[in-house]
């Protein structure tokens, strides 16, 4: 009987002590084998393709190209930065460093958000990658003056965003922008017996009918999308 009850004791100490390493090998003091798992940010390099200090009067195609070694790239982000804003701000426009440092603070271009007004110069402006795609081409609106005797020299800025929130480094084109005047077409056909020119509308009068056609096929290719019309 002795012997049994010994045996009982030291099978119950033998499981207690099996119990205390298990919780010992799990406590949080223990770390996996191997370093901690570093996230690499994506990288992006702008294609010359249009060259640097190019001169435009339409939109251009920009090529650009992303990749992302550890993820994906999920998003691109660019800003079209006038150039006279950066001398404003006294950047010497003369050092890759400051401009790139301009493009980088977040104070001079923000992040976009749903409940500011995101302009092209002062927030980043998204482009979301659809899965199985990888858009490394963007027609981008360049600033333009109404006076086509005008030129504004600006800069475009893009970078790349991947799967797990990491940005990539900026990279920089400087180009620049001149208008163009749209087409505008009178299309009412005059009246042959006349028109009666009175000093206002009434119920029986009611104004001289005119119909106009204006198109900006470059600045606006879409039909339903007009160019805003100013008459006199």
């Amino acid at each position: 009987m002795l012997s049994r009850k010994f045996i009982r004791i030291w099978l119950i100490l033998l499981t207690i002590a099996a119990v205390a390493l298990f919780i010992g090998s799990c406590s949080s003091k223990t770390k996996p084998d191997g370093p901690d798992v570093v996230n690499y940010p994506p990288k992006i390099e702008i294609v010359n393709i249009p060259p640097n200090n190019s001169h435009f009067t339409t939109n251009p195609l920009i090529y650009w190209f992303g990749t992302d070694v550890d993820g994906k790239v999920v998003t691109y982000e660019y800003a079209v930065v006038p150039a006279a804003l950066l001398v404003a701000s006294q950047v010497d426009t003369s050092s890759d460093t400051l401009i790139l440092a301009y493009a980088g603070d977040s104070a001079n271009i923000r992040r976009p958000s749903a409940d500011r007004d995101c302009k092209p110069e002062s927030c980043w402006q998204r482009i979301d990658v659809a899965p199985g795609t990888n858009p490394n081409k963007q027609y981008i609106r360049l600033y333009a003056d109404k006076d086509p005797s005008i030129s504004i020299v600006q800069y475009f800025f893009v970078r790349a965003v991947d799967n797990d929130s990491a940005r990539s480094e900026i990279d920089y084109r400087l180009y620049s922008r001149s208008n163009h005047p749209p087409e505008t077409v009178i299309k009412t056909v005059p009246d042959s017996t006349g028109y009666y020119d009175l000093k206002d509308t009434s119920t029986t009068y009611k104004g001289i009918y005119f119909e106009w056609k204006g198109t900006d096929k470059i600045d606006y290719p879409n039909d339903n999308d007009d160019p805003t019309f100013e008459y006199v």
